[in-house]
């Protein structure tokens, strides 16, 4: 393979963040009987009545139904209103996810623990880490309901020359499928999601589709999942991504799946929702036009929010959400109709808050905007949202 001295000149000396990146059966609801609110903090845990029927799905959201029902989810947690292919990631840094992952195993159809990383040595052999994370007894948990273990492989603290050497030995990239496929038969895995398309800033993408292609063939003929993490291909301002349509066709026969990254919109520079759904839609349209391989897409859906302050802000979890709530519990969330997300603004200990965070609304929304596009959904991550989202899966 021929490099330009431009391309090889420019992963040579690129250095991104490895953390960049890093995603019905609806008219049941009319059929269920509407109960009456209580006023009073639920009980966590399992209940007799789903979200639907307590007639939570509003585009009217306050924070004391928040803070009233979001530790509730209903009792049969086996019940799904979705039927296409669901993808949760779990992250050891919010644990809540393994025990989410095994009370609604029956609504994952794969779950993407993220546990391993492949790294380069002095001697530029791949090394694994992060195999002591693998715990065999919650996989088996798992599994029992269904869910295939699909662990998250990202490719740490490598360098330009990492991939140079990568792309041009034909060797070395027998050593990394070997590498990965003894991993995955030494730890009993159903395949892997691999996280390394955005490390180039968009650079080398022929060479990375031709090594995404051999690696999904390979995986293909021994039944493994092959999973791409990828992200959209357009941002906000309609800036050009770093995966286009024209990759996703050359790589849609090898890859079982692609994981899309349909969130993260708006940053601290550009204060804003979190995921639009006009977006989401676009995004969706420019990888497959056609429509003909929809069902390979997982729409990504963030269980995490945004809150922009005059200091700048940070992204907010479920249980951030919880504490803000517990200490104004009179607050009221707005919807914006174009991108139907909830928002929220208030004062609390000297400082203006503007929190963007997901809704039973805006969750719903997305997940009947999947089912029109024909998607899956993957969910980033499931160890950050509120236990009553679920109900809506």
């Amino acid at each position: 393979m021929q490099w330009s001295g431009v391309l090889q000149g420019y992963i040579l000396i690129l250095c991104l963040n490895t953390n960049l990146g890093t995603l019905s059966k609806h008219d049941k609801k009319s059929k269920e009987k509407v109960s009456k609110r209580t006023g009073e903090v639920a009980p966590p845990g399992p209940c007799s009545d789903s979200v639907f029927t307590k007639n939570l799905v509003n585009k009217e959201v306050k924070g004391r139904d928040v803070l009233e029902h979001q530790a509730a989810y209903f009792k049969d947690t086996h019940q799904k209103r979705f039927d296409g292919t669901v993808l949760g990631y779990v992250t050891p840094w919010n644990n809540h996810g393994y025990d989410v992952a095994k009370i609604f195993g029956g609504k994952f159809s794969l779950i993407s623990p993220v546990w391993l990383q492949v790294t380069v040595n002095d001697n530029d052999d791949f090394l694994i880490g992060g195999v002591h994370d693998l715990d065999q007894g919650w996989i088996k948990d798992v599994r029992k309901h269904g869910a295939k273990i699909v662990p998250r492989l990202l490719f740490d603290r490598w360098t330009g020359q990492n991939y140079v050497n990568l792309f041009q030995d034909k060797e070395k990239q027998v050593a990394l499928r070997e590498l990965l496929f003894n991993t995955v038969n030494q730890f009993n895995l159903d395949g892997l999601t691999l996280e390394f398309w955005s490390q180039l800033g968009g650079k080398g993408r022929p060479q990375m589709g031709s090594l995404v292609n051999e690696l999904g063939a390979a995986f293909k003929s021994k039944g493994l999942i092959f999973i791409l993490a990828i992200p959209p291909p357009v941002y906000q301002g309609d800036q050009v991504g770093m995966f286009l349509g024209e990759d996703f066709s050359n790589l849609v026969e090898n890859v079982d799946y692609f994981s899309l990254m349909t969130y993260d919109y708006s940053n601290p520079s550009r204060p804003g929702p979190n995921s639009p759904v006009a977006w989401i839609r676009k995004c969706v349209d420019l990888l497959d036009p056609a429509g003909t391989h929809r069902s390979k897409i997982l729409m990504g859906l963030n269980m995490y929010g945004f809150d922009y302050t005059s200091q700048g802000g940070g992204h907010v979890l479920g249980r951030d959400l919880v504490q803000y709530l517990e200490k104004v519990p009179s607050l009221k969330f707005q919807l914006d109709p174009d991108t139907e997300e909830h928002f929220a603004e208030f004062k609390l200990d000297h400082y203006k808050h503007r929190i963007f965070y997901p809704t039973l609304h805006s969750i719903q929304v997305r997940i009947e905007l999947a089912e029109e596009l024909g998607v899956g959904i993957s969910i980033w991550e499931i160890g950050q949202g509120l236990d009553y989202f679920y109900d809506l899966f």
